[in-house]
């Protein structure tokens, strides 16, 4: 097996059996809590996943970058500059905390939220590394070891207390168990190249900080804005409607993304040598791994919507009580906008790749005004605040799909066909006018 072929097997293995865990825990815990704090819960895990963007500023794709090339230098200064930029984030994020008011939640609730996502896998210095170092199959072990021994704790708490600041508590010390022993063990493996994973502080100097910020910055502005933009509905609709349509929204968004993450498999594990294609400006190859990964996204995560669609009010009976019925139709609208959100996905990596970022930001804004444009309009013809904001939500992404593919055809280089493109949009117009004849 190709180290290509190996990324991507471990990497979607990783993510299929890390969202199915997720995917159980949330149906357990939706079981153990009342409705309203289910809602409260869900809300404050979409926080936690912006936070966890927050935190690392998008070192996360930079110090990627850096590990997949041959260059010593910058593998050396990489682990001491993402964490010292890391940690100081951290600290800022907790004195905004102490400052900061939120009816839903405590501040105890939302120090703990900052904490957990400071220590989530993607914001990993530790598995950064072995991304780069094309180790996705050790990753991906690590990854799903603390995936499920994290589910069966909360699960147990949730059974036995009921309570969101102990599940955020035992959450946190999963975090830091996990990467104790990750430490250890890439210590083991990789004894030769240890000495980069190590602070290293009196090599620190101001120019090279300032100039590590400015590059990741771009690159974490957008992951923020598209991580918000994926929940900006739950936010809305925490904001602005009801506990139970925070619920219902979040039951089927928790099966839906969850669905997703083959497409998100193929984009990271062909990351590392799409970077190295283009700094080599290896075009023939570069357009060979855009168009293997767009093509097999939109057959698998295609293919996977479709049945979605089909089958979403017994997927729903099957995994929630019954006041969670509802989630179907939310369920319907969302599988379309979640076979263009992961081309979107690919499409971002191929513009940080492209050194691009700052013009990948206006496609999230250009998406999150969509949204919130449409979802103001449909919110006044239909009656449900949950499902006009799933429709919002899937017809937005072709507005940011749009966009991408206008900034990528601007490049001499690295255009897409106009077939590819097309051929994807006939397949979302399709979905969406399955989910219609499904609804009615």
């Amino acid at each position: 097996m190709s180290s290509l072929s190996r990324n991507i097997f471990s990497h979607a293995s990783s993510t299929a059996l890390g969202s199915l865990i997720q995917f159980f825990l949330i149906v357990v815990i939706a079981h153990f809590l009342k409705i309203t704090e289910f809602g409260r819960f869900t809300v404050i895990t979409a926080s936690i996943a912006i936070l966890e963007i927050v935190s690392d500023l998008g070192l996360r794709v930079l110090i990627i970058q850096f590990y997949s090339v041959d260059d010593e230098q910058k593998n050396k200064e990489a682990f001491t500059y993402a964490m010292t930029i890391k940690i100081g984030v951290i600290i800022l994020l907790c004195l905004m905390v102490f400052l900061t008011q939120w009816s839903l939640f405590t501040k105890e609730e939302l120090l703990l939220g900052v904490l957990i996502a400071s220590l989530q896998p993607g914001t990993d210095p530790y598995l950064w590394f072995l991304r780069g170092r094309e180790r996705l199959d050790l990753e991906a072990k690590i990854v799903v070891i603390w995936r499920l021994l994290n589910a069966i704790l909360l699960a147990i708490i949730a059974y036995v207390f009921k309570d969101i600041s102990l599940l955020l508590w035992a959450w946190l010390f999963s975090n830091g168990v996990r990467i104790i022993i990750e430490r250890n063990v890439i210590k083991k493996l990789f004894d030769s190249s240890y000495d980069y994973l190590s602070l290293q502080l009196h090599h620190l100097q101001r120019d090279q900080l300032i100039s590590i910020l400015k590059g990741a910055l771009p690159i974490g502005i957008s992951l923020l804005l598209m991580a918000f933009y994926i929940r900006m509905n739950l936010i809305i609709i925490g904001s602005i409607g009801s506990a139970t349509d925070v619920a219902l929204y979040g039951a089927a968004f928790t099966i839906v993304v969850s669905a997703g993450f083959i497409g998100t498999s193929i984009t990271i594990a062909t990351f590392p040598a799409l970077v190295r294609a283009i700094e080599k400006k290896n075009f023939d190859k570069a357009h060979q791994i855009i168009y293997k990964k767009l093509n097999m996204i939109s057959l698998i995560i295609g293919s996977g919507c479709l049945l979605g669609i089909a089958l979403a009010p017994w997927i729903v009976k099957l995994f929630y009580p019954e006041e969670y019925a509802k989630s179907a139709d939310v369920m319907i609208w969302l599988f379309p906008g979640l076979y263009l959100s992961t081309l979107n996905f690919a499409l971002k990596y191929l513009l940080n790749a492209l050194y691009l970022s700052k013009k990948e930001i206006l496609s999230v804004f250009v998406g999150m005004g969509t949204l919130i444009i449409l979802l103001y309009f449909l919110n006044k013809i239909i009656p449900h605040l949950f499902l006009s904001a799933a429709i919002a939500w899937s017809l937005s992404e072709l507005a940011m799909f749009s966009t991408k593919i206008i900034q990528l055809q601007q490049n001499s280089h690295l255009r897409i066909k106009r077939a590819n493109i097309a051929l994807y949009v006939l397949v979302y117009c399709l979905m969406l006018l399955f989910a219609f004849l499904r609804q009615t």
